[in-house]
Parts: C-alpha cells; structure tokens; sequence
C-alpha cells in the first residue's frame, strides 16, 4: 500500500496520514492506519486491542492506531484514504453506501465490512436532579447528542427527530460533555456503554453524581424505525440499570471496514485472527462488550457489503450469507 507521510507506528499517530493501495516490496510489512475515536472513548481501547491482535497474529501487517473524533470522522478519513480501516457503525456504514443524509454529498459506493465486533446499548443520561423523568423532558435542554464528529451524535440526534424532541443541543468532545454533566451546566448526554454497561465516562459521572438513565418505550422505538428502518434497537433486560424494569434505547452495531482495494488475503486474515480464540479473548479483556462471533454478528448486521475477503472466511466458517451482502465485484 503507497504511504504518504506516514507517521511512526506506535499506537497513537501525532500525525495525518495519507495511504494508498499498492502492495509493500517482499518481506516487508504493510504499514496500517485504523482510525478510531477520542482516546477517551471505550471504543479506543478495542480498537487499541484489535490492533494488537492484527499485529500479532497477521505477520504481513503493522496496524497503528489513529485517534479521531468518532466513527464518522474515521469513515471520512477511510473514504478520502487517509486510513486504511475505520471504526464503524452500521447505521453510518448503510448511509454511506448508499449515499443518504450525512453522506449525501460524498457517497461511499467502495465501503466494505472487514468485522464487526459488538452491539451496544444508546443510553440518554440525565442527572437525577435535572428532574427529567422521560425523553420528552429532554426538549429545550441543554444535552450533549454525543461526541462531536462521532455516529452517536449523529443516531441520537435521528431519533429524538423522528420523535419530535429537540433539546438545546451542545456538541463537544466527550471529556468536556463528562465535565459540564459534573458541573451542572449540562442536564445529560448520550453515550454508548460496553454492551449493555456503562463504560467509564458514564461511571465517572456516577461517581460524582447521580444519573438517570431515560427508557423508551416499544411505541416509540418503532415509530423511530417506521422513519428509519436500518437503525438498530435494543431491548434491555429487567434490573441492568438499577431501578428500571425492561425497556427500550437505541444500539450501535459496531465494527470496522475498509476500503474494496484492501488485499482480499490480509481481509481474511485479519476478521481470521480478531475471531480466534486467543484473539477474541484479548479484546475481550480490553473491551468486555466484545461479541462471542465476530464472524457471525458480521454477517448479521452488516449494512453495506462484505469485503472479498471476509465473504470468502464467513462462506468458509459455514455462514449464509444474504445477496445484498455480496460486493458487486463478486457478482
């Protein structure tokens, strides 16, 4: 793959990165970006532990991770080829594809799904004294959608549209959210958790300050979808989140793609080794919501097509696989 200034290859780049495409000179590694997200994200360290997995079970590859302001931002940086793989989600990954809302002016038709990885639940948190019970309490106040740049931003903003709620939003990266929630001067954000978990923002709030989490209800998830039917929910189980019975809250389906010129041989040994056994156990203990079958969930949720490579390893491990999954090139 060509490299324009590429940094160094220690897990944080300091630096933009410009790749290309063409294949390393023998014996030599070929030198990979994965974007990411803010270094504060939980998602950072899966992308830091699937790094480091790449790096130890794909001999040809030397992955170094690129921190970023979300998956969306990742994405651009995958579509205009600064990145080689980007953190993604899959509502994003089926509006690139087909070019839709925030993709509608730059579609993303070479967009391929290396692996996904996990689906986690949306949860909108509000500090207990803010005395917002529901999510209709949220409009006209001041509430953090998300990380600037981030897919979070983007999906809570696209329900709490389609559900005729605007709040005051407030976009910032996640650590300044985290600090105005403590301070009083936000009333709540939303923020992806570690599948059905909190993940250490959220835990960093709670232990300055008590939080609600604001349950929807089955009426109003499929109102959301009945406007935007690729859009993942979740059903979260009785007694997850202390004091509240089953409800319902946005999920993000995340994982990673790649460009359609990735080597389909390093494709497969990349979604191979990030579904091993040794593998899955290291993200596992970086990132607890880590799926049990990345293969499987990949096949399952994907939104835009399977790269070569990953199509060839799923038909392989016995997976079916639907036609709208199925890159054109292949066709």
């Amino acid at each position: 793959m060509k490299s324009r200034a590429l940094a160094a290859s220690v897990l944080i780049l300091a630096a933009v990165v410009v790749v290309g495409s063409a294949a390393p000179a023998l014996g030599q590694k070929k030198r990979v970006v994965l974007a990411c997200s803010q270094a504060t994200s939980s998602f950072y360290t899966q992308c830091v532990a699937v790094a480091q997995v790449i790096n130890e079970q794909v001999p040809a590859l030397d992955v170094s991770v690129m921190e970023t302001g979300g998956a969306v931002a990742s994405m651009k940086l995958l579509l205009n080829e600064r990145a080689d793989i980007a953190l993604t989600t899959t509502d994003q990954a089926y509006l690139a594809w087909h070019g839709l809302e925030n993709w509608k002016e730059t579609p993303f038709k070479d967009i391929r799904a290396l692996v996904y990885t996990t689906s986690s639940a949306n949860y909108l948190i509000v500090r207990e004294d803010s005395g917002i019970q529901n999510i209709q309490g949220l409009s006209g106040k001041k509430f953090n959608p998300g990380m600037r740049g981030s897919s979070t931003e983007k999906l809570t903003q696209m329900v709490l549209e389609d559900l005729g709620i605007t709040p005051d939003w407030q976009r910032m990266a996640a650590s300044d959210a985290v600090a105005g929630i403590i301070d009083n001067r936000l009333v709540g954000y939303a923020k992806v958790g570690s599948g059905f978990a909190f993940d250490g923002p959220t835990m960093e709030i709670a232990a300055k300050t008590k939080i609600r989490v604001l349950p929807f209800t089955e009426a109003e998830a499929k109102k959301s979808r009945t406007k935007h039917p690729f859009l993942s929910w979740a059903k979260v189980p009785a007694n997850t989140i202390k004091g509240l019975g089953e409800f319902w809250t946005p999920a993000v389906s995340s994982g990673f793609t790649v460009r359609k010129s990735f080597p389909a041989e390093l494709a497969y040994a990349v979604i191979k080794a990030v579904s091993s056994e040794k593998g899955a156990a290291t993200v596992k203990a970086a990132f607890p919501g880590f799926t049990a079958d990345p293969g499987k969930l990949t096949v399952d949720v994907a939104t835009s097509p399977l790269h070569v490579g990953v199509l060839r390893y799923v038909v392989d491990k016995g997976q079916q696989v639907s036609g709208d999954l199925v890159p054109p090139e292949k066709k």
